[in-house]
């Protein structure tokens, strides 16, 4: 379905491509009809079909039934009458992207913090980071051109720490 607008989002269907679009580990794509009817299956209450979940989401089943909106979202962790009641989707979907901005800010502050531990395991890495405590920023910024111009004769990509974030 693509991306899709608030307008977009009135109609069960809408809000559904909104949910598999979204909400999906983030090293990966969007969940298919059949990891969906599979999920539903694992979880406590009712299931769903894969055909049901394609149907629902193409917009050719705009009256399923109850047990099938319950299935559909619990997988998402969502309410029932996020899907199944535009009135309260409106309010729903804002608490849903704002909770999926938070995780992404969350999964990004985890990989740099993964990276940065990753570097700081080298031994020789930290045996220089020691050695450049107390040098005066002038140093440092010698200390840094340096290293670029190694890098470079090296064949290694350029590298920049996170830049950080004021809140």
């Amino acid at each position: 379905m693509g991306e899709s607008s608030p307008a977009d989002r009135q109609t069960m269907a809408g809000r559904l491509d909104f949910l598999i679009r979204t909400i999906h580990p983030a090293d990966r794509g969007p969940y298919s009809y059949m990891e969906i009817a599979e999920g539903t299956r694992r979880l406590p209450g009712p299931s769903v079909s894969h055909g049901t979940v394609q149907t629902i989401h193409r917009g050719a089943n705009v009256n399923p039934g109850v047990e099938s909106i319950k299935a559909i979202a619990n997988f998402f962790g969502v309410t029932l009458g996020y899907l199944g009641d535009g009135e309260e989707a409106g309010a729903v979907e804002r608490r849903i992207e704002e909770r999926i901005a938070r995780l992404r800010e969350e999964s990004r502050k985890a990989a740099e913090a993964d990276a940065l531990a990753q570097v700081l395991e080298d031994e020789n890495v930290q045996a220089a980071a020691f050695r450049l405590s107390g040098l005066s920023a002038g140093s440092l910024r010698s200390v840094a051109g340096l290293i670029k111009q190694l890098r470079k004769a090296e064949g290694l990509p350029d590298v920049r720490p996170p830049r950080r974030r004021r809140k």
